[in-house]
């Protein structure tokens, strides 16, 4: 098995259901953006402090394969196509967040990214997440598409991603 293809050497990509698109199509942004997600947050995990938060990191990358799976079969046939990241996902999240919330106290002033390094690497995957729903956002402006929890899903990511952020400030018991 080889690792290329050559499919790519005059500036196009495949997306699922065979469609091509050009390496700067907008949905090739967003795939590009998610995927830069998924690395950072594989930093991150490879630094975090605790189990528990390297288990939902863990699960988030997971999930933004599904995620990525959906932006790339926007072409799909609508009987070929299936969500992949539902309202369970966003429930997830927002679930993770809370349970998380619970065990630190809110900070009450700007913070700082750097004091800990694995609360810096989520900070930068939360900027990361940012780019790719303004991204998301402009690709809506100009196609249509079939699932309706992407946009909310990664407006509650970048929020778990600066919770993850102030719980490994926590744990490295950082004054914030």
């Amino acid at each position: 098995m080889s690792l290329f293809t050559r499919n790519g050497d005059q500036g196009s990509t495949g997306l699922l259901g065979g469609s091509r698109v050009s390496k700067n199509d907008l949905i090739m942004e967003v795939l590009g953006t998610l995927d830069e997600v998924d690395a950072s947050l594989g930093v991150a995990r490879s630094q975090c402090s605790g189990a528990k938060n390297c288990e939902i990191l863990l699960q988030i990358q997971k999930d933004l394969w599904l995620l990525m799976a959906d932006i790339a079969s926007i072409d799909v046939t609508e009987n070929r196509r299936r969500n992949t990241i539902d309202e369970s996902h966003i429930e997830w999240l927002e679930q993770t967040i809370v349970t998380l919330s619970e065990q630190f106290e809110k900070p009450d002033r700007l913070i700082v990214p750097g004091d800990v390094y694995s609360a810096a690497l989520l900070d930068v995957s939360r900027t990361i997440v940012r780019r790719a729903e303004r991204r998301f956002v402009d690709l809506l402006a100009v196609r249509d598409f079939h699932n309706p929890h992407i946009l909310p899903y990664l407006n509650r990511l970048s929020s778990l991603c600066f919770t993850l952020e102030l719980s490994e400030l926590a744990s490295a018991q950082v004054e914030k």
